[in-house]
C-alpha cells in the first residue's frame, strides 16, 4: 500500500480487480466512472463491515442512515423492498420511472436511488 492510500482505496482497488476479470463484465461498453463508483460502492460496505469487528481502528464511514442501500441489488431483492413483482419493477425501468445500473450485463438497483425517485415521481409515500 502506499503511505497516501487508505484501507478504503485499497479495497476499492481490490474491487476494480475483481470486476475487470470478469470477461462479461467488462464487454461491450467501458464507463470507467461506472466501474470506479461500484468499487468504491464496495469499499465502504467492505469498511462498514469492517467497524462490527471488535477491533476498530479506521475511522467511521457507516452511518445508520446509509447502511447498504447504497449498494446495487439484484431485481428481485428490489422489488421484494418494494412489496411489488419483478415484472412490475421491470416495466418500471423501461418506462424510465426507476435508475438502474448494468452490471454483468444485468440490470441492478440502488434502493436509496429507486426510493427517491419514487418520491419525486409521487409513486410512493413518504
Amino acid at each position: 500500500m502506499e503511505p497516501e492510500m487508505t484501507l478504503r482505496d485499497w479495497f476499492a482497488g481490490q474491487a476494480v480487480v475483481g470486476l475487470l476479470s470478469n470477461p462479461s463484465f467488462v464487454s461491450g461498453s467501458f464507463d470507467p466512472d461506472d466501474y470506479a463508483d461500484l468499487a468504491y460502492r464496495q469499499a465502504d460496505a467492505l469498511m462498514c463491515e469492517r467497524e462490527k469487528q471488535p477491533a476498530q481502528e479506521d475511522s467511521k464511514v457507516c452511518s445508520d442512515e446509509r447502511k447498504f442501500s447504497d449498494l446495487p441489488v439484484r431485481r428481485h431483492v428490489m422489488a421484494k423492498q418494494l412489496g411489488i413483482s419483478g415484472q412490475v419493477l421491470n416495466s418500471w425501468r423501461i418506462k424510465g420511472l426507476v435508475p438502474v445500473v448494468r452490471v454483468n450485463k444485468q440490470y441492478t438497483y440502488v434502493p436509496k436511488d429507486v426510493m427517491e425517485a419514487l418520491k419525486k415521481k409521487g409513486l410512493l409515500r413518504e
